[in-house]
């Protein structure tokens, strides 16, 4: 495999199976798709910004939908592997940002 790239332009945080996933900061949910391997995606305006949220299950939230800091949104889902892990990202208009200046500490 030594032909293959990933492109990974966020964080991924593993964590506990159906743990909740929170929307970062207030804004409005634009966009929620599926992946082909049916792993979930919740897109949330912030002005400029958008933060991803990749690989939730139980969406919460609809398109949209206003929301608030810490509001709950989905919960994580397993990845390929099965495991329990949350991709995210942020991005300034279409230029991916260092999200974990984003996460509540």
């Amino acid at each position: 495999m030594d032909n293959v790239q990933i492109n990974n332009l966020g964080v991924d945080i593993t964590t506990e199976s159906n743990a909740p996933v929170r929307a970062v900061f207030s804004g409005e949910v634009s966009r929620i798709d599926t992946l082909r391997n049916n792993q979930k995606m919740v897109y949330i305006l912030h002005g400029n910004y958008f933060s991803i949220y990749v690989n939730v299950d139980n969406v919460s939230v609809n398109i949209g939908d206003k929301v608030s800091i810490n509001q709950r949104i989905a919960t994580v889902g397993d990845d390929t592997e099965g495991r329990p892990v949350l991709k995210f990202m942020i991005t300034k208009n279409t230029t991916p940002l260092n999200p974990t200046q984003w996460i509540a500490k």
